[in-house]
């Protein structure tokens, strides 16, 4: 009796110590390879080097300044109230003009955060200045990059807001995206600083977009979404199955010996 109560003590162990095992090389085989959430909004700011950006097509951007979440201190956005922890912005200016433009991202995971903080920028918006929505054909600016990948794209069109007011004019991208595992929720804005003519930036706006390719757009899901993202499962690790497998024949055999 006393052998036999011995020998469930043992296997109750070697399992507990399975599921240990399995459940510390699932979780670090599904977080593998995805940034921290506060590095994420830098991954939609523009790419202002080749192929994305085409100097010799007319692009003259060059970064004065930006902020990055992981950065510190904190820095607030330039121009729109802070909506999330997450966040980055990015200066930019043309040295051939003198034109200055912006690039904000507010990240989000919780559905309920991005839909409360949408709302308010809405109001916020309306406001300071006024919105229009309007849909966006990249369609130019992806036929004139250097990179072939970019320019295969089959999406040329993307939905945004466009807003004006004294002090920035630009574009608003609100969408969903399968860019990182898990449910991820943008607000992006590129815009130009200061009071101008909207119409004569258009091309550079356009080029600051399609400069964050492919996350802005090859990985949307929804274009400023009515509905929350469906929580991704898990893939479990095929190695973690065939670990399993071994360790079962292991103890049985132990077992069978005994």
């Amino acid at each position: 009796m006393a052998q036999n109560r011995k020998k469930d003590n043992g296997f109750k162990i070697l399992v507990v110590l399975f599921v240990y095992i399995a459940f510390s090389c699932l979780t670090s085989t599904a977080s593998a390879g995805a940034p921290p959430y506060n590095n994420r909004p830098g991954y939609l700011l523009p790419n202002l080097y080749s192929p994305y950006i085409n100097q010799s097509a007319g692009d003259c951007f060059t970064e004065t300044d930006s902020f990055k979440a992981f950065n510190h201190p904190f820095r607030p956005p330039p121009f729109f109230p802070n909506m999330s922890v997450n966040h980055a912005f990015m200066n930019i200016s043309c040295e051939s003009s003198g034109d200055r433009y912006i690039s904000e991202v507010w990240y989000f995971t919780d559905w309920n955060e991005f839909r409360t903080q949408r709302e308010a920028l809405l109001k916020y918006l309306t406001q300071h200045g006024t919105i229009f929505n309007v849909t966006l054909d990249l369609s130019e600016e992806l036929a004139r990059t250097n990179n072939s990948y970019v320019a295969g794209l089959q999406t040329r069109q993307i939905n945004a807001i466009r807003y004006e007011d004294s002090t920035t004019s630009g574009y608003f991208v609100i969408f969903s995206s399968v860019l990182f595992p898990g449910p991820n929720y943008y607000i992006t804005y590129y815009g130009v600083v200061a009071p101008t003519d909207f119409k004569n930036h258009s091309t550079q706006l356009d080029a600051l977009m399609m400069a964050t390719f492919p996350g802005l757009i090859e990985y949307q899901t929804q274009s400023n979404p009515e509905f929350p993202m469906a929580s991704q499962p898990t893939p479990f690790p095929a190695g973690v199955i065939l670990i399993a497998f071994g360790i079962v024949a292991f103890i049985r055999a132990l077992q069978g010996r005994s």
